[in-house]
C-alpha cells in the first residue's frame, strides 16, 4: 500500500453546513471512507460516487495533513 503524510476523506455537506464524511458499507461493515493510502482513496472514489448518486449528495474529497491535529469525530455521524 501506498501511504503518504495526508489523510484523505471522502465528504458531503450536511443540512445544517457541517462536513459529514460518506460511510459506506464494505465487506458487510459500516465504514467512513477515509484513509492515509492512496490506493484505498482510489478504490473508494466508485463508492463515494454510487452513494453522491443515490442520496443526491455534492461529495467531495479533502485531504488532512497528519501534522494537524484533527478531530475525526466532528465529521462522523
Amino acid at each position: 500500500m501506498q501511504h503518504d503524510n495526508n489523510m484523505y476523506a471522502y465528504v458531503y455537506s450536511g443540512n445544517d453546513g457541517t462536513e459529514n464524511t460518506l460511510i459506506a458499507t464494505v465487506d458487510n461493515q459500516e465504514q467512513p471512507l477515509i484513509s492515509s493510502c492512496v490506493h484505498e482513496i482510489k478504490r473508494m472514489s466508485s463508492l463515494a460516487i454510487d452513494l453522491a448518486a443515490q442520496h443526491n449528495l455534492k461529495v467531495k474529497l479533502i485531504k488532512y495533513h497528519r501534522e494537524q491535529e484533527i478531530d475525526f469525530g466532528l465529521f462522523v455521524k
